[in-house]
């Protein structure tokens, strides 16, 4: 496991290796918050959001004295898209997100081009995994590039509501003034 820790920071452009190293004091510092709390990070492109998310996941599978130390990181849209078309396929998917026991990663929850609102079927499926994962208290990490205070008309007033009562007020991130590490590359 150490060895593919290193070799995915290694991977990392130098700006986000520097945001990496700066939130991995933090989250080892409060293991008791970022292993088991849910959040919803939310921000520009390339601020760091979901490479934040991988870190609390790499972190929970290192620490043994956590019971649930497994996590799953999910594409949203792409995972979306690809069960839209096999209606049998989607409801064991759906099911199986609901009821992942570990540490869940939603990962671009809501883009320009997802416009849930506008699809009843993903708006559901997302109402589905949402609703279950706050009823069980299972965590659940939330990653966006719309604010929380836009996102309700996106993806519905309900559905907003448990995000915030999954992950109250303090988890709910948003990283402001930052830069896009993608353009600060040299």
């Amino acid at each position: 496991m150490k060895k593919f820790v290193e070799e995915y920071i290694a991977s990392f452009p130098k700006k986000l290796t520097e945001k990496y190293e700066k939130w991995t004091p933090k989250i080892m510092r409060n293991k008791a918050k970022f292993l088991n709390e849910s959040f919803m990070f939310t921000g520009r492109v390339g601020v760091g959001k979901s490479t934040l998310s991988v870190a609390i996941l790499i972190a929970k599978k290192m620490e043994l004295s956590y019971p649930k130390r497994t996590g799953k990181f999910v594409d949203f849209v792409s995972w979306a898209e690809s069960i839209k078309t096999n209606y049998s396929k989607s409801n064991v998917e759906v099911v199986g997100l609901c009821k992942y026991p570990g540490c869940l990663v939603l990962d671009d929850l809501v883009k320009s081009q997802f416009e849930a609102s506008k699809n009843k079927y993903l708006h559901n499926v997302l109402f589905t995994i949402i609703d279950y994962r706050y009823k069980h208290e299972l965590q659940t990490i939330i990653v966006s590039n719309v604010p929380f205070d836009e996102m309700a008309a996106e993806i519905g007033d309900a559905t907003a509501s448990r995000i915030r009562g999954m992950c109250g007020k303090r988890n709910i991130i948003h990283f402001k003034n930052e830069e896009d590490y993608r353009m600060l590359e040299e």
